[in-house]
């Protein structure tokens, strides 16, 4: 039995606001959190992997795979690749099977390496190999991007194209920012036997980095939603600013304004709210993960938590808000309770681990009624997914 990732994986992967020019360098930096998504009528399903060790021999990756339709399907993997492939290899396996071993000499998982990107961008293509399962157009239907299936992995192989002479921008949510990512667009057939995939891929343009952005496969394409990577500023230091009247989106890398001209997200004022005497001062919190459509906080919360605690400890006299807000996908009635469900489920988490005490902390949902982007994209909907923090300031 396996699982794969039905599209991303395959391919690959909080102030929002306008980007007028795509940034290049997304790190290859520990303590990364990427989040994929596809989309399915019943919602879009995600994934996270986390980056949990680097060094100079190897990069090793923990990929949780969860699915809305069967938890049973629910299972973590720990993939490592190592830095010789992430240069020089021209194979990706992105199958996992129960009893894979961590690591598989000569293939990345969801890079291509920076000598593919390099003929790429210089001859106009490269030969692939894949790791892969036959592309059954079923899945395009089915409520889950992950397949069991018993059918083991074969390995694919042809020729990707780029497509156009230039770099397409590709938007993702970086610590909460919308940013336009650079990437090269690649299409091509591979193939074994009688099995033959049709693969389109768009590759973060940097060749320390190329990550997978956006892909195709069949009907079903997904996308890198969200990059959250440590930074030098620490989180605690930017909610405090945020929250005491300052303007940079808590997690962000600088601009202000909003994203697809609907609402504004982080900061100060954000969602509609006002800075100076009597507004609210505000910060959306980009390092929240929850369950498919649950109110289930999952461990690479810990540290954004962590992080409101040590504002909390540092300014004995705020209480906030907790907020929550979804996307659109499933109702009112529904999102709103899950909004409430995950407002309270962070407050809880603060009061039980963290020991805030529960008078300074309210928490509430507002459900779809305050998008702040269109939730008519993965990344639009993956930024109206999220929890911010409110204060009155004085």
């Amino acid at each position: 039995m396996c699982i794969r990732l039905c599209l991303l994986v395959a391919a690959c992967f909080l102030l929002p606001c306008h980007a007028s020019a795509a940034i290049a360098r997304i790190p290859l930096k520990q303590g990364t959190v990427y989040t994929h998504a596809v989309a399915f009528p019943a919602g879009d399903e995600e994934h996270i992997t986390t980056l949990t060790a680097l060094d100079d021999q190897s990069a090793t990756f923990t990929v949780e795979f969860r699915s809305l339709k069967d938890p049973t399907l629910n299972q973590t993997f720990i993939r490592r690749v190592r830095r010789k492939d992430l240069a020089e290899g021209h194979r990706i396996n992105h199958v996992f099977q129960p009893g894979d071993p961590e690591s598989f000499p000569g293939s990345t998982f969801m890079h291509l390496s920076a000598a593919a990107l390099d003929e790429l961008k210089r001859t106009g293509e490269t030969a692939m190999v894949f790791g892969d399962l036959k592309d059954y157009q079923g899945m395009a239907a089915s409520a889950s991007m992950f397949t069991m299936i018993t059918s083991g992995r074969k390995y694919f192989r042809g020729v990707l194209k780029r497509v156009g002479n230039g770099s397409v921008e590709i938007p993702v949510l970086v610590n909460g920012k919308r940013e336009l990512l650079p990437a090269i667009e690649a299409k091509g057939s591979v193939s074994v036997g009688g099995d033959e995939i049709k693969k389109h891929i768009w590759w973060l343009d940097d060749p320390d980095n190329a990550i997978s952005l956006r892909a195709g496969q069949g009907k079903i394409i997904g996308q890198l939603v969200r990059i959250d990577f440590p930074v030098a500023m620490p989180m605690a230091t930017q909610l405090q600013f945020a929250l005491a009247g300052g303007v940079v989106g808590v997690g962000s890398l600088g601009g202000v304004g909003s994203l697809d001209g609907v609402g504004s997200l982080g900061g100060v004022g954000g969602a509609g709210g006002a800075n100076g005497a009597g507004g609210t001062c505000r910060a959306s919190l980009s390092g929240i993960y929850f369950d498919f459509a649950q109110a289930t906080l999952l461990p690479q919360s810990t540290g954004t938590l962590q992080a409101v605690a040590e504002v909390m400890t540092a300014n004995p006299g705020w209480s906030l808000r907790i907020e929550g807000h979804t996307d659109n996908v499933g109702g009112g009635a529904f999102n709103l309770t899950l909004s409430q469900r995950r407002a309270a489920a962070v407050r809880d988490a603060l009061i039980a681990q963290f020991k805030v005490p529960a008078a300074r902390l309210a928490a509430t949902g507002f459900g779809l009624t305050r998008p702040v982007a269109s939730n008519g994209s993965l990344v639009g909907r993956a930024a109206n997914r999220r929890v911010e923090l409110s204060r009155t300031c004085p």
